[in-house]
């Protein structure tokens, strides 16, 4: 188990703190039986993966703009990550001689940040420049 999981306890004020070992196999056997809630759903602690959050919403629509930033965040991590990924492997195949696969590699690049752009997760003139790199890269 888990502390995430200890995480998405139903009416939690607070995150719990086990400081003890008899401590945690106490709530591990009195919340083992609990129905899996919705990740979006942990929003009582102040962090949730690494995403800071109030410590409780005053509001129904202050929670649920709660649960819009937690999912938000999380998708635009993975497509950030994604982004670096992509570029890595581009820059791995500018150093190798091989020019087909680094001009199908700088395409998937160039198309996903456009695609990133679009949706303002990167800057309109970052995915500009990182375009007229790959041009200059493969026309070289």
């Amino acid at each position: 188990m888990s502390i995430g999981r200890w995480r998405e306890l139903r009416g939690a004020s607070e995150c719990l703190d086990f400081s003890s070992t008899s401590d945690l196999a106490s709530a591990i056997s009195r919340f083992e039986s609990l129905p899996r809630l919705s990740s979006l759903n942990a929003l009582t602690c102040s962090e949730f993966d690494g995403i800071s959050a109030p410590l409780m919403a005053n509001t129904k629509s202050a929670q649920k703009n709660n649960r819009k930033t937690i999912a938000r965040t999380l998708h635009n991590r993975s497509r950030k990550s994604r982004l670096k990924t992509l570029a890595k492997k581009v820059e791995a195949l500018a150093a190798g001689d091989d020019k087909e696969a680094l001009k199908v590699a700088a395409g998937q690049y160039v198309s996903a940040m456009d695609r990133a752009a679009k949706t303002h997760l990167v800057h309109n003139n970052k995915a500009n420049r990182t375009k007229a790199a790959m041009a200059k890269l493969i026309a070289a």
